[in-house]
């Protein structure tokens, strides 16, 4: 990432927080599509993009 001033530390605790961790990571896919997606789309929304 590029930027002028920015907490480079805080960008990358920001980020690490999105990853999964050694004992989500072992619970697999099938467990993961259990989880809510914050990020979900409607087909509308979808077909825009």
């Amino acid at each position: 990432l590029i930027g002028m001033q920015m907490d480079e530390q805080a960008l990358i605790e920001r980020l690490d927080r999105c990853l999964l961790n050694d004992e989500e990571m072992a619970l697999g896919p099938q467990a993961w599509q259990s989880w809510s997606n914050p990020f979900k789309q409607d087909d509308e929304t979808m077909l825009i993009a």
